[in-house]
């Protein structure tokens, strides 16, 4: 599906409309614009609904999705990647368009971001990891939020390409990991109120990491890490379960995988309780999935090549079946594909 746009760089999905079906955002750079698509609930899809977003220069980066007002519609989050352009939230009208909110004070953008509840008030809070610095900004449950604060970096301040929030410690309360493009793992490990300690830095093994995708792959209960690499080589560390983590194997074996740019996810896919590793490599185009078994991850259990340019990843069962469906953005040929599980 053609986005409508250029450099269609960013995803996320959500239900836009509020008719209970999941819906794709899709963010594109340079055009300043996000294409929304809308399902029928059986996996088929709208022509892409188009929204431009106000900004002074072709800045339209990341997006996060969640529903920021609590209408029952889901609304988004844009980082600018430019200048000093600001964060922005977009509060969905409900047809696939968006009202766009005044910047949120004290933001300057960020390369990735996600949207949780950090303090326990059910109202998503949002955390950003931006070029030198990782952020928090409290959601006031509008569509508004806090001033952005800026964490205490422990002085190796980094560029944040993946990030993930999730318990890394195991004390029930949300952390913050960050990969820099140093290529270390940085944990800030969260008090449960929106505060963190200082950060845990440990290298990733590799310098420019591009992606990672927190969960439980061994089941021992501890939060392990699937990271990618640019060029597109993929790690697990398997957690520790005091916010640091141990680095197990490699993940993509298969050479013909690798290139520049991995972007990954953690989804079970084929509902056997354990999340399996999802893989889009952007040189090559080419799209793996990983099933988490005894054997580990050493050889993909569905591959297909797309084209050169995947650049983000998604789930949701979109046909209604049951089962989880995957989606794809190219931010060269700026399309949209969707993979229906079988």
């Amino acid at each position: 599906m053609d986005t409508g746009g250029f450099h269609s760089g960013s995803l996320a999905v959500g239900d836009f409309n509020g008719d209970g079906f999941p819906d794709i955002a899709v963010s594109n750079e340079m055009s300043n614009t996000i294409s929304v698509f809308l399902n029928d609930g059986k996996g088929h899809f709208s022509n892409p609904i188009i929204t431009p977003v106000q900004i002074s220069a072709l800045n339209v980066g990341p997006i996060a999705a969640g529903d920021l007002n609590e209408d029952g519609r889901t609304d988004l989050v844009l980082g600018t990647i430019a200048g000093s352009q600001a964060n922005i939230a977009l509060l969905s009208n409900g047809d696939g368009t968006f009202r766009q909110l005044p910047p949120i004070s004290n933001s300057f953008g960020f390369l990735r971001a996600r949207l949780v509840d950090l303090n326990g008030d059910k109202h998503l809070d949002l955390v950003a990891g931006g070029n030198g610095n990782m952020a928090v900004a409290l959601g006031n449950a509008d569509g508004t939020f806090s001033p952005m604060t800026y964490l205490d970096d422990g002085g190796m301040p980094g560029s944040y390409f993946g990030i993930d929030v999730a318990d890394a410690d195991g004390d029930g309360k949300l952390d913050i990991i960050g990969l820099n493009f140093a290529g270390d793992i940085v944990v800030f490990l969260g008090n449960g109120d929106g505060t963190f300690h200082s950060p845990i830095s440990q290298s990733a093994s590799s310098s420019d990491p591009s992606s990672v995708s927190a969960a439980d792959f061994n089941g021992d209960g501890k939060l392990d890490l699937l990271v990618g690499y640019n060029p597109g080589n993929v790690l697990l560390f398997n957690g520790n379960g005091d916010g640091t983590f141990s680095q197990n194997g490699g993940i993509a074996t298969d050479f013909s995988l690798q290139g520049t740019g991995s972007s990954v996810l953690a989804a079970d896919m084929n509902k056997d309780g354990k999340p399996d590793a999802l893989f889009a490599n952007y040189t090559s185009g080419v799209f793996s999935i990983f099933l988490n078994s005894a054997t580990g991850f050493s050889v993909p259990q569905f591959t297909t090549t797309i084209a050169p340019g995947l650049s983000d990843i998604g789930t949701a069962d979109f046909n209604g079946d049951g089962k989880p469906d995957v989606v794809l953005v190219n931010c060269q040929t700026n399309t949209v594909s969707v993979i229906l599980s079988h």
